[in-house]
Formats: C-alpha cells, sequence, structure tokens
C-alpha cells in the first residue's frame, strides 16, 4: 500500500506506485525488471523448458498480491492451463523467492535475485518479457531541509545507482550481465 507521508504516517518512504499527491516530492530511484526463472534442484528434477510450446509442461510458482502480483504466470500458461500447471500460490515476494528456490516450480522474479541468489537460481529465457515496476521515493518537501533525513535520502538514491546496480535500470538488462564489468 501507499504510505502516507503528508499525514506522518512515516517521513520518507519507498513505494512501487508514483504517488498521485502533487504535495509531496516524489523521486523514481528506478525500475524492478521481471522475469522467469528456476532453482538448479528444479531443473536437475524436472529440465529446463527449451520453448514457449514445452513451458506448458513445467510447474509454476505464482505470486498474488495488492502491488506485484505475477498475472503474467497466466498469461505465459495461456489461461485455460494455468490452474492445472500453478504447484502453489503465494502472497509475498519472500515467499515466492523462498518457493522457487526450493524447487517448488519456475517463477517470476525481480532480475536483482541473481545478484544475491545466483548459485541457487537461474534465468529462463522463454516467452515473452515480464512487466516492469518503477521505484519510487517520495517525502515531503520539509523534510529533505534536516540534515539527518537527508542524508538518509542521500543514501537512499545511492542504493538505487544504476551505474552500481544495474538491475534497477530502465532498459532490461540480462541477470546474466550482471557479473561483467560496466564501462
Amino acid at each position: 500500500d501507499l504510505a502516507d507521508v503528508l499525514r506522518f504516517g512515516c517521513q520518507i518512504a519507498i513505494q512501487l506506485r508514483r504517488p498521485e499527491n502533487a504535495d509531496v516530492i516524489a523521486y523514481r530511484l528506478g525500475r524492478i525488471h521481471f522475469q522467469l526463472f528456476a532453482s538448479r534442484c528444479y531443473i536437475e528434477r524436472f529440465g529446463k523448458p527449451e520453448s514457449s510450446e514445452d513451458v506448458g509442461r513445467h510447474r509454476f510458482v505464482d505470486q498474488i498480491d495488492s502491488v506485484v502480483s505475477n498475472v503474467q504466470v497466466e498469461d505465459i500458461l495461456q489461461g485455460s492451463q494455468a490452474a492445472g500447471r500453478i504447484a502453489t500460490r503465494v502472497n509475498s515476494s519472500l515467499a515466492n523467492l523462498a518457493a522457487v528456490e526450493a524447487g517448488l516450480g519456475i517463477g517470476v522474479l525481480p532480475t536483482y535475485c541473481i545478484a544475491f541468489f545466483g548459485s541457487k537460481i537461474t534465468p529462463i529465457d522463454i516467452g515473452p518479457r515480464t512487466r516492469n515496476l518503477d521505484i519510487w521515493l517520495t517525502f515531503r518537501p520539509e523534510v529533505r531541509a534536516s540534515r539527518s533525513a537527508g542524508a538518509v535520502i542521500d543514501w537512499i538514491k545511492s542504493i538505487y545507482d544504476a551505474r552500481k546496480y544495474p538491475w534497477f535500470s530502465d532498459e532490461f538488462i540480462h541477470p546474466a550481465e550482471f557479473t561483467k564489468p560496466r564501462l
């Protein structure tokens, strides 16, 4: 849900929807890109799908929540066969990652997961690219005047710097490229 920085619900918020209120400062930090991933143990047990036609015989993890709903799993499975191919449904991104990492099925994850769990999960390069989400930093204008809040805002901006962390770039960069040096 969107944080209410105007009503002092918090001073600074990071969220996946741009706030509509013009009285807050909204700074776009970057973009989250999503793609299919499977764990190495899943691939050893069930194989790696090699084509869009092949994907229909595989098991999937589906995340359903208010912000990062993986409706694209049904799109990948083309609706009618989706129900029979969903191995588990979760309602949080952490549970989604844990289920994919445990080998319960193929799932849609943020591409940055490879940077942290690269030895346990691998990208699946089939089907359509899934959607992206912008990441927003929001705060009230007077918060920036506080030295401590200003330091926090600057630090938050630095951890989403696409030059250091390419997975937050506007353009899609394949997770295999994250380990290669960038110029």
